[in-house]
């Protein structure tokens, strides 16, 4: 029978203080020979250990999940920024070229109805 870990707040601490009682009364039964009580107890405290160390695998694969979802978003967001930059450096050109040809279009107008 698996044990699970507690679940309110404080948890870990009383996990690992029940952890720790399970292994101190295996050892003392083992000590006294007790062997019946001895495995009981260690069946126990493995079944612990092992429901904790899945519990700290979870969480950790639960944060490197969040950690790639934000780097994610950022590399999405930089991306999206760079390319409304690109967009507006291509209208102020477009703007800049307009003003360029209209300015050489009117010189040479008026320098062809002056002479």
């Amino acid at each position: 029978m698996p044990l699970k870990p507690l679940t309110w707040p404080g948890k870990k601490h009383f996990n690992d203080r029940a952890r720790l009682g399970y292994e101190l009364l295996y050892k003392s039964y083992e000590a006294e020979n007790d062997f019946v009580n001895a495995y009981r107890y260690h069946r126990r405290f493995d079944a612990l250990t092992d429901s904790l160390i899945n519990l700290d695998n979870l969480n950790y694969i639960a944060r490197l999940r969040l950690q790639f979802e934000n780097d994610r978003i950022k590399r999405e967001n930089e991306l999206l920024r760079k390319n409304i930059e690109l967009e507006k450096s291509k209208k102020e050109k477009t703007v800049n070229h307009g003003g360029i040809w209209f300015a050489g279009f009117a010189f040479g107008y008026t320098f062809s109805h002056t002479n």
